[in-house]
């Protein structure tokens, strides 16, 4: 006989507080008392179902998870709205990254030897194209 599921209501429910206060959600389980493992297995099985206990644990851990970002996102806009222009240009990099991202410029140089020469073999490159099925017509 299998043991019952630690998949309850209540765990459930505890699982999401934490989420909402917005913990990741392998955090908020390990504070209920449930392994990764075990938490990444539920989710996996909530996915894969369309109905039963595991399908509305997955379910409430989007919804969660959902609640959170959108309450601090409602925070960040509130603070901007209050004059915080540092909340809004964060939500700005983030929301719109291509746009309001960081960039950040790299320079290369290399000032010593080249101790290696790679030498181009066309021969070789034919076989490799061969045996991967390459044709080039």
């Amino acid at each position: 006989m299998a043991r019952p599921s630690k998949l309850t209501p209540e765990l459930v429910d505890e699982i999401v507080k934490h989420i909402k206060a917005g913990n990741y959600p392998e955090t908020a389980a390990e504070i209920a008392g449930i392994s990764s493992t075990t938490f990444y297995r539920w989710k996996k099985y909530g996915k894969e179902r369309k109905t039963g206990k595991f399908r509305e644990f997955w379910e409430s851990i989007k919804k969660a998870e959902s609640f959170a970002e959108g309450l601090r996102v409602q925070t960040i806009l509130k603070a901007s709205e209050d004059g915080n222009w540092q909340a809004a240009g964060w939500w700005l990099e983030r929301k719109f990254p291509d746009r309001w991202g960081r960039r950040q410029e790299i320079k290369m140089e290399h000032s010593g030897s080249i101790k290696k020469t790679v030498h181009f073999n066309q021969e070789a490159q034919n076989k490799i194209l061969e045996e991967e099925g390459y044709d080039e017509s």
